[in-house]
């Protein structure tokens, strides 16, 4: 009798181990969240957090290496493991991730196409009216344009609507959606909207104290939604977002000129481009080359870099756009500032 209410008490004792192994072993088991481009991955990892309750339970990658350009990019066999294992895939558009279209995903993966969301309407770009302002002026041939624009997160408000959805995707995958850890994501996500708006608010701002209201580029040109939105104009040398065809002779001097009359101290280049162009009109007019960052990607160092974000790119952006536009030097200061 006894030996049996032993074997009875062993076989409670080992069910409940292996129950609670089982359980240690999927509490351990992080979910899976890939990302195409930088912004949504500082997205995801904002939203998540430092908190240990919600940062143990998620890796986060981005399936372009740091440094890449985002529009040549075609995922390796590596890379498409790496997607198709995924509990979450975030991407841009199909205008810009437009390999995406071509995968089959297993109920596994939730799927989340950002620029899908009601609150985004992607700008149609016509060569004909979009990009007269090179075209027409310029007569510089287009070689590599998207039928939509994909580069909405540009646009803050846009960015809000990233922030929501990148939100909600997270705690869709959470055991307990409506408990403490969601309460962080919602704190995180509130966090980073607060910002956006912040950096909304200073666009208008600087806008609207503008002695100039045209950025000039000597790089491929990302920023038509800041340019709708914010109602800029912009002079370019490049027709599109690529250096697929660089510009004539006759575009280059017709843009210095351009910048001599108008009295133009700043020409924007691109991040992780540096265009002969570029400092061929820094060197004819004597302007500064500033960086305006698209955001699609950032270099190895600064995707190593706990300082740098998509909200801190945006922050220099502010700054860099208002040296263009030649608002007050007060102004100027204390957006450097960071007021």
């Amino acid at each position: 009798m006894r030996k049996k209410a032993l074997l009875i008490i062993i076989s409670i004792l080992l069910v409940v181990s292996l129950t609670s192994c089982a359980f240690i072993q999927r509490s351990t088991i992080k979910k899976q969240i890939v990302t195409t481009l930088y912004p949504e991955y500082d997205m995801v990892n904002k939203i998540i957090g430092t908190d240990q309750e919600t940062q143990n339970l998620f890796d986060v990658t981005m399936i372009i290496k740091p440094g890449q350009d985002s529009h040549t990019y075609d995922p390796s066999v590596k890379d498409l493991i790496t997607i198709k294992s995924a509990d979450i895939f975030i991407y841009t558009a199909d205008e810009m991730e437009t390999w995406v279209s071509d995968l089959s995903f297993s109920s596994k993966t939730l799927v989340v196409n950002l620029s899908k969301s009601d609150d985004i309407e992607l700008l149609k770009v016509e060569d004909e009216d979009e990009w007269e302002h090179t075209e027409e002026k310029m007569n510089h041939e287009h070689t590599h344009v998207h039928s939509y624009d994909p580069h909405y997160w540009i646009y803050p408000m846009y960015a809000v609507s990233m922030v929501k959805q990148i939100k909600q995707a997270i705690s869709s995958s959470l055991e307990d959606p409506l408990g403490t850890r969601n309460k962080i994501l919602d704190k995180n996500a509130n966090e980073y909207i607060h910002q956006l708006l912040k950096i909304d608010e200073d666009l208008k701002m600087i806008v609207d104290n503008a002695q100039n209201k045209t950025m000039y580029f000597g790089s491929p040109f990302s920023f038509y939604y800041l340019a709708y939105f914010y109602g800029l104009e912009y002079e370019l040398v490049y027709s599109t977002c690529s250096t697929e065809t660089e510009p004539s002779i006759d575009t280059l001097m017709h843009f210095i000129e351009k910048m001599k009359a108008e009295e133009i101290t700043v020409v924007f280049s691109k991040e992780l481009i540096n265009t002969e162009a570029c400092k061929m009109i820094a060197s004819h007019t004597g302007a500064t080359i500033l960086e305006l960052h698209s955001g699609h990607n950032v270099s190895a160092l600064d995707f190593n870099n706990p300082n740098i974000s998509y909200l801190s790119i945006m922050r220099q952006n502010v700054v860099n756009l208002a040296k263009m536009l030649k608002v007050d030097q007060t102004i100027l200061k204390n957006l450097e500032k960071g007021e």
